[in-house]
């Protein structure tokens, strides 16, 4: 048997929420449309929950060259990676653990139900072509997890002339990421295709020399990936298509194992290899005059393979974890007089296969719920309720309501109520010797208020909310017969309040976010584990001719290591720098300089995190 310490033992850490202000040193754009926060397109001014949306522009002119570091300058965000590139990364929003924010990938579950999360580290910036953040429960839109809130990414999409694009750069730790694709338009027939390789020799990811793991080798990392769709409109009433997503990464890490005299094993090449995978069809009809239905169906599939070391053959050994998650989605928007309807039924069917033996090894789910958004002169509304059907745990009920008004051009005040769940995942339930098949869902119940301003290229916001968790689940241990199970016994309380802020002054395009949030145990008080009460970022950008700069600070207060708040974190500051200059046309050459200050800090106890670090390449993108 080996021991992986793959995963940091307490990754969760805090959030909070702001309204769009995520910006890059480019001209303002136009307000965004945005689907997660209703589930059918929206104006985002136009939208009652706390959502941002990221521009494929905004990605591609971001200091950060991975998912989860971009996510980090996000407001209301906080993630946690436990070492290089490559290695387990959680995303923490609003306060709420790692799994208790479900995100989605073309409308389609991507996670792995063994653990409950997505492993974020591995899904590549050069295949998104936006991403959608909503802070809050929405478990009444989209069921289980979205405890925290969701963040839906939609990969490259095809339209208008065919034009091919290429980047390729090179960086520190011998990182070389690589991207060429082809998409555009023929007739009524929309098609994309995308390829991609990112490689480094990364560093160890563990730097304590005390820690049990500890391997002072390197760790590095490779990934290939390929997203293509393709979309037909037979009619101007009927469209159908077809989208599809994969990432084959390999991962090493320090991980430990013992021999038969119970002595630790570290000098072995522990190695991950993870597969990604999605695909879905779509079919979008228009029954008549303001309804539209759309029923999409897809399987994705999460398979882990962890190559350890037998201590007591001396030989390797590989663990191995599939999830299959089979599902199928019909939604009907309709639109009236009186607003807008939402109808919709969804069906999913998880299974589990692998080394492990569980008792019980798949789950179907079966969902409907309801919605609807109106106003009536300077209020809005919004309602929705959803009843979800779980084979493990029987059924769930969760609602929202949200509200706004308009007390003067520009400004808006808002304030939504809604509860959430978390299901729990296979591990907790059924893994042998070890999982609790009586466990309940994880819930929630949250209040937010916020008031917002919005003219022309400036935007601010403030909200404040209360989530309160309760029926968390917890690790609890007989100390006579040293056996450890999953309880329903926690409770957080999860709030706080996050400014949020964007404008241009004198050429510059200026955004900012500020949380002050405090994710506690509700038993005793003390902050839970890995989440800080202040975090916040601040970035300028301009355009100097063919030339455009931007500098990025991020800034996070003190953590704690542990539950009991003994083992503490210090806080810390990053400033990261981005530019470009277009010598061409459709040609850039650009530079990323990240941590410019060398900056030694943790995120995990014990994990190493990248020092200095420089990043140069060139793109083409036909205009």
């Amino acid at each position: 048997m080996f021991c992986s310490l793959r995963r940091p033992p307490l990754a969760i850490a805090l959030a909070a929420g702001a309204s769009c202000a995520f910006a890059q040193s480019q001209a303002p754009a136009l307000d965004p449309v945005v689907v997660t926060a209703t589930r059918y397109p929206t104006r985002i001014s136009e939208t009652l929950a706390d959502a941002t949306v990221i521009t494929r522009e905004e990605i591609v002119r971001s200091a950060q060259t991975t998912l989860p570091e971009l996510l980090r300058t996000v407001p209301g965000i906080q993630v946690t990676s436990a070492g290089g590139p490559g290695q387990v990364s959680g995303i923490f929003m609003r306060g709420a653990n790692t799994g208790q924010t479900l995100l989605l990938v073309d409308g389609m579950r991507l996670a792995s139900a063994t653990v409950g999360t997505t492993a974020i580290e591995h899904l590549p910036l050069d295949q998104i072509e936006r991403i959608e953040i909503v802070r809050g429960p929405a478990s009444s839109l989209y069921g289980a997890d979205a405890v925290g809130g969701v963040i839906q990414i939609f990969t490259r999409r095809g339209g208008g002339e065919p034009r091919v694009n290429a980047s390729a750069g090179y960086g520190t730790y011998n990182t070389f990421i690589g991207s060429a694709g082809v998409a555009g338009q023929s007739g009524a027939t929309r098609y994309s295709l995308q390829a991609g390789y990112t490689s480094s020799r990364g560093f160890s990811a563990i730097a304590n020399p005390a820690n049990l793991a500890y391997n002072p080798d390197d760790d590095g990392y490779s990934n290939r990936n390929l997203t293509a769709s393709v979309a037909h409109e037979f009619t101007d009433r009927l469209e159908v298509g077809a989208r599809y997503f994969r990432v084959n990464a390999d991962t090493q890490f320090d991980g430990i194992t013992f021999d038969a005299a119970f002595n630790p094993i570290t000098a072995f090449d522990f190695r991950n290899r993870q597969q990604l995978q999605s695909i879905s069809a779509f079919a979008r009809a228009k029954v008549m005059s303001g309804w539209d239905s759309t029923l999409r169906i897809g399987q994705s599939e999460d398979s882990l393979s962890i190559r350890g070391l037998d201590g007591f053959t001396n030989l390797p050994a590989t663990d191995t974890t599939t999830t299959t998650q089979n599902q199928a989605i019909w939604q009907n928007d309709i639109a009236t007089s009186i607003g807008r309807f939402l109808a919709a039924a969804e069906y999913r069917r998880d299974g589990v296969t692998g080394t492990t033996d569980y008792a019980i090894s798949s789950r179907t789910v079966w969902s409907v719920l309801g919605g609807w958004q109106g106003g009536f002169g300077p209020a809005s509304f919004q309602a929705n309720v959803r009843y979800d059907d779980n084979s493990q745990f029987g059924g769930r009920t969760t609602g929202s309501l949200a509200a706004g008004y308009e007390l003067a051009q520009g400004w808006r005040v808002t304030a939504a109520a809604g509860t959430a769940f978390k299901a729990p995942s296979f591990n907790d339930l059924y893994f042998p010797l070890f999982g609790n098949p009586n466990l309940k869902p994880e819930t929630s119940r949250n209040v937010e208020a916020g008031l917002r301003y919005e003219s022309g290229a400036t935007r601010a916001s403030v909200v404040a909310y209360r989530n309160d968790v309760t029926d968390l689940i917890t690790i609890v241990c007989d100390p006579f017969f040293i056996v450890c199970t999953p309880q329903n016994i926690g409770e957080a309380r999860l709030s706080g309040v996050t400014f949020a802020a964007a404008t241009d002054i004198a050429g510059w395009n200026v955004s900012g976010s500020f949380d002050a949030a405090r994710p506690e145990n509700a038993a005793n008080g003390n902050l839970l584990p890995l989440r800080a009460r202040e975090f916040g970022s601040v970035r300028a950008g301009r355009a100097f001719g063919a030339a455009r700069f931007t500098v990025e600070v991020i800034a996070s207060g003190q953590r704690y290591a542990d539950a009991a708040n003994t083992i503490p974190l210090a806080g810390y500051g990053l400033v990261n720098l981005y530019g470009e200059y277009g010598f061409a046309r459709d040609w850039t050459l650009f530079a990323k300089l990240t941590n410019l200050f060398d900056r030694e800090y943790e995120i995990v106890k014990d994990y190493a995190t990248a020092g200095r670090g420089v990043f140069v390449g060139v793109r083409f993108v036909p205009g």
